[in-house]
């Protein structure tokens, strides 16, 4: 699913299985690059919505949320963002654009 030109890659292996460099690679294989934070935004506010965090451009890990829930978000709506990641090395999935 493509919304804004935002979609959403996990590692073959499944979920949260690539690191930063590796949800770079990820994205470029298919053509694309990592989303920035406003790309997410933008493509949640057209309907895009995963309880799955990902890679951002600027080496943040976020999500997009428009159903709240508690198990999703912690009932927050919009993007979700764990913030900036000290550890590069941490595995998420990857958001690309």
């Amino acid at each position: 699913e493509k919304q804004a030109g935002v979609f959403h890659l996990q590692a073959p292996s499944g979920p949260y299985g690539l690191n930063f460099s590796e949800a770079e690679a990820a994205c470029g294989a298919q053509g694309a690059v990592l989303a920035s934070l406003p790309q997410l935004s933008a493509a949640q506010k057209l309907g895009f919505h995963l309880c799955h965090v990902g890679w951002l451009a600027n080496g943040s890990a976020a999500h997009p949320v428009v159903f709240p829930a508690a198990d999703c978000g912690g009932g927050q709506v919009g993007v979700v963002s764990l913030g900036l990641r000290k550890n590069h090395s941490e595995c998420w999935d990857a958001y690309c654009y």
